[in-house]
């Protein structure tokens, strides 16, 4: 997420989390004000972000540069020395964070499982609580494992709903939990628009459950796409590709389309470095270039079996030109940036670009690509 560093001393008086606002109204509770010409007036704000110098207890100043990232209704909560944006408003890839809990340990995950922190299921509610009625994006669930909350997730879900009834609603999952049956009955009560997003490692179960870091994990994730499909849910598949499993593509696209022609979407994607990537680099470690092949023979097969297939977080220049036009822009805003030498690439605007997260970036073969 988006983080602004401040003068800690600067915001000892502004603590917690706020809405972000430039219009001046009567209701100034939990809302930050947002302005280069604070006004004798202004008073009863949670707070107010400025460029100005001024000696306001509850006012923060900030660079110029800073003060253009903020935008209209984006939820932030100020903590000593930054500002975290917790939710921004035009980004369509805006989520709630659950937890931290997994009931997974993918050799490749970003975010490494840690226990449960109660603190999140009351930030979650307050977000919820700042964002306005009017919001008409998707709304992104995740963790960790969210779905391991079980009653909490459910509750917040349909919160969720209640609040925003007509918004698409996406939860990534490994898809285990799913396998019981009286939790996926509650789910499907929720008659809610929305979709699963399973992490989806390969066709061969010792090998998923190898990379997912968990015994079983396959036949319970198996169970459950079943179980979801049958109560008439929307699904999506993940498959992140590494060293482990890019052989296994071709015949990874053949196996969904034998067990899951019922699948909404699938989503071929790239590493991205950070966390348990860095600690199995050498394990999982894999340029795309070395499984473009692989990777166009499972695209051409997925989409010749009629299913929606799409590529995530691989940069054009690296895909076979035959297979970039499934490419998407994926990689949230806030942890996207370019190489230097996609400056002078003529489709810049249509990649997905490169991870800042990533603390190892192995792609020394990014190239423009010019088009005549």
């Amino acid at each position: 997420m988006k983080i602004i560093n401040i003068d800690s001393s600067n915001s000892s008086k502004v603590r917690g989390i706020f809405s972000v606002t430039k219009k001046r109204s009567l209701n100034r509770k939990n809302k930050i004000l947002l302005t280069q010409n604070i006004k004798y007036s202004d008073i009863g704000w949670g707070g107010i972000i400025t460029t100005q110098k001024t000696q306001r207890e509850n006012a923060i100043t900030i660079s110029q540069e800073s003060f253009e990232k903020f935008g209209e209704y984006d939820i932030v909560d100020i903590l000593c020395g930054e500002i975290v944006f917790l939710w921004e408003y035009e980004n369509d890839d805006n989520c709630f964070f659950l937890t931290d809990s997994c009931s997974c340990k993918c050799v490749m995950c970003p975010q490494p499982p840690k226990a449960h922190n109660k603190e999140l299921e009351i930030k979650n509610l307050k977000i919820l609580e700042l964002i306005p009625n009017h919001y008409k994006k998707s709304i992104c669930i995740t963790g960790g494992e969210p779905t391991l909350l079980q009653e909490y997730y459910l509750q917040f879900m349909q919160k969720i709903r209640e609040k925003f009834p007509h918004n698409f609603l996406i939860t990534l999952s490994n898809g285990r939990t799913f396998n019981n049956l009286v939790f996926l009955n509650k789910f499907a009560k929720l008659k809610s628009n929305s979709l699963v997003a399973i992490s989806f490692a390969s066709d061969i179960d010792t090998l998923h459950d190898e990379i997912m870091g968990a015994k079983n994990s396959f036949h319970q994730m198996h169970n459950g796409i079943y179980n979801l499909a049958k109560a008439g849910e929307k699904i999506e598949l993940r498959i992140v590709v590494s060293r482990l499993n890019f052989k296994r593509l071709p015949t990874i696209a053949d196996f969904i389309y034998r067990n899951y022609p019922f699948v909404f979407h699938i989503a071929i994607m790239g590493l991205e470095y950070t966390g348990y990537a860095i600690d199995n680099y050498e394990k999982i470690n894999i340029n795309p270039k070395e499984y473009a092949n692989e990777l166009q023979e499972a695209i051409y097969k997925l989409n010749r079996y009629g299913l929606n297939v799409s590529i995530y977080n691989i940069p054009l220049c690296l895909l076979n030109k035959n297979i970039r036009r499934f490419a998407t822009k994926s990689i949230s805003k806030w942890k996207n940036d370019y190489a230097k030498e996609c400056l002078k690439c003529d489709v810049k605007d249509k990649c997905c670009g490169i991870f800042t997260t990533s603390n190892k970036y192995p792609y020394t073969n990014i190239a423009p690509i010019k088009v005549v």
